[in-house]
């Protein structure tokens, strides 16, 4: 295993080191790698490649690697498995505390997003993942991403959703947000210049009041989840001014 990652590690910085030299070869190789990380049954191959590309942040650049920051920071949290969710936002963290002024707006952005799912998710079962008892009678357990598609009638994307089949593939409304607050948090207390520009993030992502009650709920909560810790104390009076 150690073989395998180091030799990972080598093909990654090469990649990387490449772009600036010109030569994207394999840079274009480490991209098409990347494809499909929001696969429930991601390949072994591809979660290695993410967990050396965590361990790489410092090897990036915004200006040379944008296609590879925007692949990995667009996988959604609330569609993909438990392991690349932890990868990704791992990732986003170490990007910020070494790249703090280029791409701390960028992450915090990203992640104010998660704060609530993504179009077709079944605002009702989101209500009931937090409200617990109906949910766990009706799917055993809090409803997956893929059983809130499932429940609004829509179809699922094969390469960004789990199958029908696999209804507890992915992450709970419970799971997905103490991930995102928890980065969020975590990057606050990294970084000290980030709570003024996540004030200002956080204002701007507050769901309009013609959104449906379940997504302002959503959005709400984990926007004083993040406010409530001692570390984001500081934001409490800017969200109560802007909601």
């Amino acid at each position: 295993a150690d073989e395998a990652k180091s030799l990972v590690r080598a093909f990654v910085k090469h990649a990387l080191d490449g772009v600036r030299n010109g030569e994207r070869a394999q840079y274009y190789e480490l991209l098409e790698a990347l494809d499909g990380l929001e696969a429930p049954d991601v390949a072994q191959d591809k979660l290695l490649m993410l967990t050396v590309l965590v361990e790489c942040v410092s090897s990036l650049c915004e200006t040379n690697h944008e296609e590879l920051l925007r692949t990995v920071l667009g996988v959604n949290p609330w569609r993909c498995g438990e392991a690349t969710a932890l990868l990704v936002t791992e990732f986003c963290v170490n990007l910020v505390s070494t790249h703090t002024g280029s791409l701390l707006q960028t992450c915090l952005e990203m992640l104010v997003s998660f704060f609530t799912p993504p179009q077709g998710y079944d605002l009702a079962l989101l209500d009931k993942d937090w409200l617990g008892d109906n949910a766990k009678e009706r799917f055993g357990t809090s409803p997956s991403y893929a059983s809130a598609m499932h429940g609004s009638g829509r179809s699922i994307d094969p390469h960004g959703t789990a199958s029908l089949s696999t209804p507890g593939a992915l992450r709970t409304a419970e799971t997905v947000t103490a991930g995102v607050v928890t980065s969020v948090t975590t990057i606050l207390t990294l970084v000290p210049l980030a709570a003024s520009v996540l004030r200002t993030v956080l204002l701007r992502h507050v769901p309009h009041k013609s959104a449906h009650k379940n997504i302002q709920t959503q959005y709400l909560r984990c926007a004083f989840r993040v406010a409530e810790t001692e570390i984001g104390k500081s934001l409490r009076d800017a969200l109560l001014r802007g909601v």
